[in-house]
């Protein structure tokens, strides 16, 4: 499906269910889908924003509610409907707008009293180039039509942590009994949200902002081989198959990790 911008903001939630959508968005290719944890019947805790701002600006945002803990669904619909308001109103800069909407979801959140949270992958893009800003384990990654990365977030969590330290392989931190843990939530007092620097991109640059569960169910050079492989209204739906066949079976070295799933593509043109 293919719509313009005067159809946005695009808001994902757990009402939605299973949600695969192929967009024209701003000067490029989006592929956005969202579906619940195989197998455990309960709401998907992922959302998901795409705004327009402007006339060449954008923000794409996953968020992925706190599994296990009450309120995780509300919690990450929470923000990305702030995300969506915001962009109804976009007479002011992008960037302070940003900002000012997170500090507010953040004590939104807090103002629930159960101990909700969410993390957030996000980015803010102009025709020029793009900012990420994270909270947690999901993560923002932009690749080259030759699959080197431009930009990657570290998870904020002690698995991460270690992983970029060089401490555990990536075939550890897959296996790790604390993968799931996170060090920093949207919905705390500690809030911090990790901002990339202003960086430029080119056509055919192919960005990646997904949940962890993508990524805790393959290899970063096999979701990479797939991003720069096709357009993403074939590489998204490839990147789905392959994370659901994980879950269901896993692999003799990689153990499945049924999850709730949401990822954004987007290519520019």
């Amino acid at each position: 499906m293919a719509v313009d911008s005067q159809e946005f903001p695009l808001i994902v939630t757990e009402a939605d269910g299973r949600s695969s959508t192929h967009l024209v968005f701003q000067g490029g290719d989006l592929f956005l889908h969202s579906a619940p944890a195989p197998g455990k019947g309960r709401p998907n805790e992922d959302s998901a924003a795409v705004v327009a701002w402007g006339g060449t600006q954008g923000v794409l945002a996953v968020a992925d509610g706190l599994g296990g803990q009450p309120g995780a669904n509300q919690a990450s619909g929470l923000l990305v409907r702030a995300l969506g308001e915001m962009g109804q109103t976009p007479g002011n800069e992008l960037g302070p707008t940003l900002e000012l909407t997170l500090d507010e979801v953040n004590r939104s959140i807090m103002d629930l009293g159960v101990g909700a949270g969410t993390t957030l992958a996000l980015v803010e893009f102009s025709a020029g180039g793009l900012r990420s800003h994270h909270v947690g384990d999901s993560i923002v990654t932009l690749v080259d039509r030759d699959g080197l990365a431009k930009l990657h977030t570290i998870p904020h969590s002690p698995v991460g942590y270690a992983r970029e330290a060089g401490v555990l392989t990536e075939l550890e931190a897959l296996r790790h009994p604390d993968l799931h843990v996170i060090s920093n939530m949207v919905g705390s007092k500690s809030m911090r949200v990790e901002r990339s620097n202003f960086l430029p991109w080119e056509p055919g640059d192919t960005l990646l902002v997904a949940s962890d569960g993508l990524t805790d169910n393959m290899l970063t050079e096999e979701w990479v081989e797939i991003l720069v492989s096709a357009e993403p209204r074939l590489a998204g739906p490839a990147l789905v198959a392959l994370a659901e066949e994980r879950m269901a079976e896993g692999t003799d070295t990689i153990p499945g990790k049924p999850d709730d799933l949401t990822l954004i593509l987007y290519r520019r043109n």
